[in-house]
């Protein structure tokens, strides 16, 4: 079974001649072979009966239903239609979660027969609700699972195996091609400003697509249509009021109105500086977009950021300040008022303008700090340390310290960044990393390349020889 957003048929043709069938894909489809979308997932393709399945339907533990929850609150509706959306969330009630999480895991546990599954891979972590109670399900039924990351580095990704909930001990080896160019700036293209048509032209186009929508009396694509524009251009109260509209969204725009007036409010509470004029040394502390995996998952302990703000306030020395910055891409959602009035307890930490430059702070910085940010690698390479809190790619390379309480982050603020150790630690790191791209939208890293059958057969290969190396190690 393969967990993907989306699926080459060379991809599916190498891994058949490399002895792997695909039997079934979720959310990404290929022609061909089985596909279950968002909504199927959402909804059920059809329902399970207990007394069918060949794996007992236990309830789902306590950490395995806070795992759910967390990525289950990102589960939403677009107005008009029967799609999915995973950014704003809504569509899952508090009273209704323990019930939803147990039945989407109870029909994972059925597909996972049905389809005879023996593995389960996903091409990123699972992060939205829906697949972690495919991964909670797999776990239940003793399937191994494959997870891979894409590194920020052409043509490379990392994985792991679970098998019964927990990483296989010992991780697979495999030998791939070396990599010698040490640490490299990375091309960060998926935080660009997004590029807008010209006026001119973009309201001609939204003319005759509005047009040609009412000519076939399409009212509800419409509405989805500019529900989607809406969002795009950060109109809030527009695409709150079309959700109002639709009976099958309208909770959803009572949920969303609440968290927007919060977030607002919240904002104009915020204690604003300027880095320029501060006297005192600082951590730079730059914000997770939410809802994402790399708060949400990747986070672990602290993917609530105001607990490692709080953690890493208590932690600094009694002259030393915290300054945070907003993340750029970031909207309302996960910005309530529990959110700010857990940074507004903490009197040793403000926040910068949101247009602020990163590179500013991070020169500026003592030290910088973030869950698993890629500005942590952008502050080694800077020569400055970095302090994490949750799970990062560049974990224990020179200069990266996980925190812990009783850290002396003073002296680590006064250890530069060793280029040399750093560089030859990116070679050993990326080198042990497989060849290929498992997230498809890294291939904006490799122009004319990239999109290639030949890459995505190689990514295929690669991912055949992690599959057969690890069902060797467990046996």
């Amino acid at each position: 079974m393969l967990c993907d957003y989306h699926i080459e048929r060379a991809l599916i043709d190498e891994l058949a001649a490399c002895g792997i069938d695909v039997v079934v894909t979720i959310i990404g489809s290929v022609a061909g072979v089985p596909c279950l979308g968002l909504e199927a997932l959402l909804d059920g393709a059809h329902e399970p009966s207990a007394a069918h399945l060949g794996y007992e339907v236990a309830a789902p533990s306590a950490v395995e239903l806070m795992t759910y929850a967390r990525g289950a609150s990102r589960i939403g509706r677009v107005p008009f239609t029967h799609e999915v959306n995973l950014e704003f969330g809504g569509q899952i009630t508090l009273d209704e979660l323990a019930a939803t999480a147990r039945l989407h895991i109870a029909r994972s546990l059925e597909l996972l027969q049905h389809y005879r599954v023996d593995e389960v891979w996903f091409t990123s972590i699972p992060h939205f609700g829906l697949d972690q109670a495919l991964a909670i399900a797999a776990s239940h039924a003793n399937i191994p699972v494959l997870v891979t990351r894409q590194l920020p580095f052409p043509a490379k990704f990392q994985w792991s195996w679970w098998l019964g909930g927990r990483v296989i001990d010992g991780p697979v080896r495999a030998d791939f091609q070396e990599w010698n160019l040490g640490a490299k700036p990375l091309d960060l293209f998926y935080m660009a400003p997004r590029l807008w048509d010209p006026p001119g032209r973009a309201w001609r186009r939204r003319a005759r697509t509005v047009v040609g929508e009412l000519s076939r009396f399409r009212w509800r694509a419409l509405g989805a249509r500019v529900w989607r524009a809406a969002v795009d251009r950060r109109w809030w109260r527009l695409a709150i009021l079309l959700e109002a509209v639709d009976p099958r969204t309208r909770l959803m725009a009572a949920h969303h109105s609440r968290a927007l007036g919060e977030a607002e409010r919240g904002r104009a509470r915020r204690r604003i500086v300027d880095p320029l004029r501060m006297t005192s040394p600082f951590v730079y502390f730059p914000l997770h977009f939410e809802p994402e995996a790399n708060a949400d998952v990747y986070g672990g302990e602290f993917s609530f950021q105001p607990d490692a703000i709080a953690a890493l306030s208590r932690a600094i020395p009694p002259d030393w300040r915290i300054l945070l910055k907003e993340n750029p891409a970031q909207g309302y959602i996960r910005r309530g008022d529990a959110f700010h009035r857990s940074i507004e307890m903490l009197s040793n930490v403000a926040w910068v303008p949101d247009d602020t430059s990163s590179s500013l702070m991070v020169e500026r910085a003592v030290l910088v700090a973030s869950l698993c940010g890629t500005v942590g690698y952008e502050a080694l390479l800077a020569g400055k340390p970095c302090l994490y809190f949750g799970d990062p790619w560049y974990a224990g390379l020179p200069g990266a310290t996980r925190f812990k309480p009783g850290l002396d982050l003073a002296a680590l603020a006064s250890t530069p960044v060793d280029r040399s150790l750093l560089d030859r630690a990116v070679d050993a790191l990326v080198s042990a990393a497989a060849d290929g791209i498992a997230t498809r939208r890294f291939t904006a890293l490799l122009p004319g390349v990239g999109e290639s059958e030949a890459m995505t057969r190689l990514t295929a290969r690669s991912l055949a020889r992690i599959s057969h190396a690890a069902r060797t190690a467990v046996g």
